[in-house]
């Protein structure tokens, strides 16, 4: 044996010479009884060095056993665990004990290829002081612990069976009860706090309630329920059946199951709060469906903490819910019986119904008091018999009454008979008798039962509906349109002549006939109007046009109108029609004639626009070059000449834009620009207007302030009020007074103007409104044309205002304007008015300031030219112009800086006055006084926006006036 070689997969210290009780041989008997070993073996050093690895190793970690001889053995632990197999390694050389397999908790191994797997180990140490060996004996114990994994989980599922068993048998012991107390003593209200009870107990809940229907409200309604406060139950009371956990699990019909609450999308705002506030945090709610499949309601429970009910308990839920809607099933039918039998004998007392019972055998008879009491007799009155009944038959009826009695014994079908019979009053009453026949098995007849009604009143509705219908068809008859009434299936019930006739048909009888037969060409639209009047619906059309198949059309005007059968069913439709083509097209000519109308005033009102506008060119230039002649004109003589010139012009002017103006009110070519503005924008206007005249006629004048906002257009309000002011200047005399005040009420502002003029008589004041109407004056001179108070009139009525007057001859007179406050009144009326100085008299010619510049811009030349004339006789420098172009140049010149600027409105082409005025004052940065002067006497709403600040002055435009504005807004 000395001769035998160290097994090769031995690390050299298990084979040291120094080992004298390990000899080569021995070493050589180890290794073969290791590798018979069923386990893997190693045989390990006290530095966890491999000194020896079976041939098991190999299958159990996957690594040539000789490869492993000198590694470290934590390569075969998992990487996570060698710091704590170092541990275990050096307590074990520590405490030098044996351990066999099974006695300590598995452990983990890897293999070659990084897979881990449990491990059950043994230890064993070496004989020998040094070097220390230990034998390490592994085995995979994957499939063990697969096998004790399995049986823990089926020990879990059997305790999860034995707990189901439990609940299912408790919940099986509760609706045991809940059936026996159903069918013994039945408590509705109880049997239901009863489920809500099983189900708390089912599922260990703190709360608990039920909902069913209500067929009324169509609203879940809670009818029993358990440790919830009044307020709760008040809360879901209003709510609609749709929300929360139980409107969701009964509009879907299924469970819902909330474990919070806090997180789930079923519970927001109010609802959540409600919950919270009354300790739920976990719902689940089962419908209650019932056998037939209809949904009856909701069962549900709670829980303080978030929870889930277990699959056992959800399953006995959903038993309990069935049990439950069987018997709130049951409580149904046990009501609707009842209800059924009250609702018979009510039925049976109601509708009058007497009741008799007649045995064929005996020839007993058994006659209701009912049936008694409708021949006005009391039970004890009137004794049981058929002869009773035979001696109270009319006569006229009793024959055949009796032969009916004696042959129902043979008939099959039931006995129904009319028949009258005599009242206790005497009278006799109409009575209609069903009856049947009793028969036994043999089917012989042994009784015969029925039951008869009092149907006097129906008899007397029937003569009634007969005499109706006979003055139904006189009226349609008669009707003064065309009248049929048809069934629902459109088949003709009646028609009259003028039906017939309008619509061409000959037949001598449509009764019974399809209206669509009749009438074949009929639209397809009356045909859908038919059916919604078959449906109830009033449908009416006027002036419906129908091509007929022939090629004519008419128009007609029709209405369908449903009529109702005695039962309250629609059984027809009632059609009138009127033939209105005649109308119509006397109507069309009519609209041909407005349509023509409408076109002259267009082009009146067109003619007018360019009349304004020519008409005033030549008056302004003869007044402009009158004016500049007048400056230079030598001697007395020639200066009066000139001066009744331009009175003469200035006259024709003022007829002009009143001829105008007048004519375009009454073609309505004027639409007001109604609008909120503050009244006062319009008096501070007249004043600055009219005050000169007033000064000038040494007459005492005043306007009273005020900060009223009036709704009106205010171009036209200041017109009204001009020429009212005017017409009062101009009948004062010298000395006098005229005012305008201004009051106001809730709704209305009130202005008048007052004058202490000459008055005038109730005659002269019926015809102050005419046109060219003028009342007499002291003064022998014509004062003016009659024509302002005219325009007031109808500027007035254009506006919607209204115009009062007082007067009386000699004391003055009172013109009064009531129009409307604004939608938003921005307050009352001061007690105010600026006065007018003390009468002076007036120069007729104005002295400019010396060399300021003036910009004008007109595109008649004429009309610029006597105005550049006379601005240079005043001695401006005038920069004239005609054309954008021109301006645009203007504003091109180095130094250009106009002092003011004097613009024709309307200029010939796209531009306004208004916009070069604006175009300047831009170009130039600064605002610039202006004039705009205009052939309109009315400038448009959308101009005057954009020239508030800007002084308009009418054409022809008096020269002293035009060079008094200029001189005033450039200072």
């Amino acid at each position: 044996m000395s001769g035998t070689r160290v097994p090769p997969r031995f690390l050299a210290a298990v084979s040291s010479p120094r080992d004298s009780r390990m000899p080569a041989d021995r070493l050589q008997w180890l290794a073969m009884a290791l590798d018979a070993a069923p386990d893997a073996t190693l045989i390990v050093d006290q530095e966890g060095r491999i000194a020896f690895a079976s041939a098991r190793v190999a299958d159990t970690f996957g690594h040539a056993p000789e490869t492993l001889v000198g590694q470290s053995v934590e390569n075969l632990v998992p990487e996570r665990l060698r710091a704590a197999h170092v541990g275990h390694r050096n307590g074990y050389f520590a405490e030098n004990r044996s351990i066999s397999i099974g006695h300590r908790s598995t452990l983990a191994g890897m293999r070659k290829d990084g897979s881990e797997f449990p491990v059950e180990i043994a230890l064993h140490t070496l004989p020998g002081d040094d070097p220390r060996m230990v034998i390490c004996t592994v085995r995979d114990v994957t499939e063990q612990v697969r096998t004790e994994e399995r049986l823990r989980a089926n020990e879990v599922r059997l305790r999860e069976s034995e707990a189901r068993l439990a609940e299912e048998l408790r919940c099986t012991d509760l609706l045991h009860r809940l059936a026996l107390e159903s069918l013994t003593e039945w408590d509705f209200p109880g049997a239901m706090t009863a489920v809500v009870d099983a189900a708390i107990a089912i599922t260990q809940a703190d709360f608990g309630n039920m909902r069913l229907i209500e067929a009324s409200s169509s609203s879940l309604s809670i009818v029993a329920q358990r440790n919830f406060p009044d307020w709760w139950i008040a809360h879901w009371r209003e709510c609609g059946r749709g929300r929360g956990s139980c409107g969701t699990a009964y509009e879907n019909r299924g469970r819902i199951v909330v474990e919070d609450v806090m997180t789930s999308p079923i519970f927001s705002g109010a609802d959540l709060q409600a919950q919270i506030k009354v300790g739920v945090r976990a719902v689940q709610s089962t419908p209650i469906i019932s056998r037939s499949g209809q949904a009856l309601g909701v069962l549900s429970t709670h829980h303080r903490n978030p929870h889930r009910p277990s699959e056992s308990e959800l399953r006995s839920l959903e038993v309990l819910a069935k049990e439950a809607g069987d018997i709130i099933e049951q409580a149904r039918y046990r009501t609707a019986l009842t209800q059924s039998e009250e609702r018979l004998r009510l039925a049976v007392d109601a509708a009058g119904v007497g009741l008799w019972d007649r045995d064929l055998a005996t020839g007993r008879v058994y006659l209701s008091p009912k049936w008694k009491q409708q021949l006005g007799y009391r039970d004890d009155e009137m004794l049981d018999g058929f002869e009773a009944w035979q001696g109270r038959l009319h006569p006229d009826d009793r024959s055949a009454f009796l032969e009916r009695i004696r042959t129902a014994a043979d008939s099959f079908a039931p006995l129904k008979i009319e028949y009258r019979m005599r009242h206790k009053d005497g009278s006799y009453r109409w009575f209609y008798s069903v009856s049947d026949v009793i028969r036994d098995d043999a089917g012989k007849a042994v009784r015969l039962i029925g039951c008869h009604v009092d149907i006097s009143e129906r008899k007397q509705a029937e003569a009634a509906l007969r005499r109706n219908e006979e003055q139904f068809k006189i009226f349609i008859e008669h009707a003064p349109v065309a009248v049929a009434v048809f069934d629902r299936e459109m088949r003709y019930l009646a028609a009259n002549a003028r039906w017939r006739s309008d619509y061409r048909l000959t037949e001598p009888d449509l009764i019974g006939r399809s209206h669509f037969d009749v009438i074949p060409d009929l639209p397809e639209r009356w045909r859908e109007s038919y059916r919604l009047g078959l449906e109830g619906q009033l449908v009416r059309a006027e002036r419906d046009a129908w091509d007929r198949a022939d090629g004519s059309r008419c128009f007609i005007d029709w209405d369908i109108v449903p009529w109702r059968a005695y039962d309250g069913s629609i059984g027809g439709i009632i059609l009138r029609t009127k033939d209105e083509t005649a109308r119509e097209l006397a109507d069309a000519q009519l609209r041909a004639a407005r349509t023509e109308a409408e076109s002259a005033l267009k082009a009146k009102s067109r003619f007018l626009a360019v009349a304004s506008h020519d008409l005033r060119q030549p008056l302004q230039t003869a007044a402009m070059l009158a004016a500049a002649l007048q400056r230079v004109a030598n001697g007395p003589e020639a200066r009066e000449i000139i001066a009744q010139q331009r009175e003469a012009l200035a006259s024709a002017a003022g007829l002009l834009n009143t001829l105008l103006d007048l004519s375009k009110l009454e073609s309505g070519a004027l639409q007001p620009a109604i609008e909120d503005f503050p009244l006062e924008e319009v008096l501070t206007a007249l004043r600055r207007e009219l005050t000169a005249s007033a000064l000038q006629k040494e007459i005492r004048w005043s306007i009273q302030q005020s900060d009223a906002s009036a709704r009106s257009d205010r171009t036209w309000l200041r017109q009204i009020l001009q020429n009212l002011l005017t017409n009062a200047l101009r009948y004062t005399p010298s000395g006098g007074r005229v005012e305008l005040r201004v009051r106001e009420t809730a709704t209305d502002i009130l202005i008048e103007v007052t004058d202490t003029g000459i008055g005038m008589t109730r005659e002269q004041m019926s015809h102050i409104f005419e046109e060219f109407y003028q009342a007499p004056s002291t003064s022998e001179k014509r004062l003016g044309w009659g024509l302002g108070l005219s325009i007031v009139q109808h500027a007035a009525a254009l506006l919607g205002h209204r115009i009062e007057v007082e007067s009386e001859p000699g004391a003055g007179s009172v013109f009064r304007v009531v129009l409307a406050r604004s939608r938003e009144e921005r307050g009352g009326p001061r007690d105010a008015s600026i006065q007018s100085p003390a009468p002076s008299p007036m120069s007729s010619t104005h002295q400019a300031p010396a060399r300021h510049r003036v910009l004008l811009i007109d595109d008649n030349e004429s009309v610029l030219n006597a105005t550049r004339l006379l601005l240079t006789i005043e001695g401006f420098e005038v920069d004239a112009v005609s054309t954008r172009a021109a301006v645009e140049e203007l504003l091109g010149c180095e130094g250009f800086s106009p002092d003011a600027i004097i613009s024709d409105y309307h200029l010939g082409s796209d531009d306004s006055g208004a916009d070069l005025i604006q175009l300047v004052r831009f170009r130039l940065r600064r605002r610039i006084p202006a004039v705009l002067i205009s052939g309109d006497t009315v400038i448009p709403p959308a101009s005057r926006k954009l020239i508030d600040d800007v002084e308009i002055l009418t054409k022809p435009v008096d020269a002293d006036r035009l060079m008094k504005v200029l001189g005033r807004i450039m200072h």
